[in-house]
């Protein structure tokens, strides 16, 4: 946790304890948009460092075997896409356009987390670097249904 949340939970708590009940819902109000942004641009700035990862390992598998082509399409496709539709996201008209694009997102990084299982069970490709793939897929899963979940819950869905 970063020192300006803990900085903002000590005032939540320091205003609720001194009877500062409007105060400290403006602060829980601040607390949890300043980590949901926090999210968000976590998630964005590593789907697109991931991106980047997919493509250059598709790319080093790309002179092999002809085997490995249907599997990297699919790969490279889903891998890059999750990136792409967070920026679609952040460019929402509506909340629960915002919601869609990001759910889209979480879909493609499911998908992408499929194909790298997929090519470690079976050992195509280099283990190391996909169990490294593996473990950010995995990563960016977890902060897509944080953002989805808070943001079904800020929807009332």
């Amino acid at each position: 946790m970063s020192s300006e949340s803990c900085d903002l939970g000590y005032s939540l708590s320091r205003a609720i304890n001194s009877n500062h009940l409007f105060f400290g819902l403006i602060f829980a109000k601040v607390f949890t948009e300043f980590s949901f942004g926090e999210n968000i641009m976590n998630v964005r700035e590593r789907s697109f460092d991931f991106a980047l990862h997919i493509i250059n390992y598709c790319n080093n598998l790309h002179h092999k075997n002809g085997f490995y082509r249907p599997i990297m399409n699919q790969l490279l496709r889903s891998g890059t896409s999750i990136g792409a539709n967070i920026e679609e996201a952040e460019a929402a008209y509506t909340k629960k356009d915002f919601l869609s694009k990001m759910y889209i997102a979480f879909k493609e990084a499911r998908e992408t987390n499929y194909w790298i299982r997929l090519l470690l069970a079976q050992k195509l490709g280099h283990t190391k670097e996909l169990q490294l793939l593996l473990s950010e897929s995995i990563t960016i899963i977890k902060l897509l249904t944080s953002i989805t979940k808070n943001t079904k819950r800020n929807l009332g869905i």
